[in-house]
């Protein structure tokens, strides 16, 4: 009986590996094939769809430099705003009342 349990257990297992990279991963292609069945859980594990990839490194080096331009255009329009403020407040002291 002992010997059973373990190929069972040993099945279960060899499902959850096939799970790796799949939706559900590992612990949850395993706990299904323990509790329902390993025949069920491979044919869930043939169905399911693999996960999606990760963001690539290349991507977010992409973001940072929209980041870091992103702060240079906002330093340009605050400095823009500030000398349009000094330009306004000279106009305004040299018109006459």
């Amino acid at each position: 009986m002992l010997i059973l349990f373990l190929i069972y257990f040993a099945l279960c297992l060899g499902i959850g590996y096939l799970g790796v990279g799949r939706k559900m991963g590992f612990w949850g292609y395993f706990f299904f094939a323990l509790f329902f069945s390993p025949i069920l859980a491979l044919l869930l594990v043939l169905v399911s769809d693999k996960r999606p990839e990760a963001p690539s490194p290349a991507s977010s080096d992409k973001v940072a430099e929209l980041i870091a331009s992103n702060t240079l255009l906002r330093a340009d329009v605050t400095r823009v705003l500030e000398e349009n403020k000094r330009l306004l407040d000279r106009l305004d002291k040299s018109t006459p009342p």
